[in-house]
């Protein structure tokens, strides 16, 4: 990309655990997103 980076915000529900980013990232490549649309950084929302 150009200098561009992808973030993904989440916001958990109740009872569910905290999630990672290398989570998210892995039930993103079973989905088939590319690899180069992977986001960088997680950042959960309370």
């Amino acid at each position: 990309m150009l200098g561009e980076r992808a973030c993904v915000f989440v916001t958990l529900v109740t009872g569910q655990s905290q999630v990672t980013l290398e989570e998210l990232c892995h039930h993103l490549l079973e989905q088939g997103i590319a690899k180069n649309k992977l986001p960088e950084r997680l950042v959960v929302i309370w």
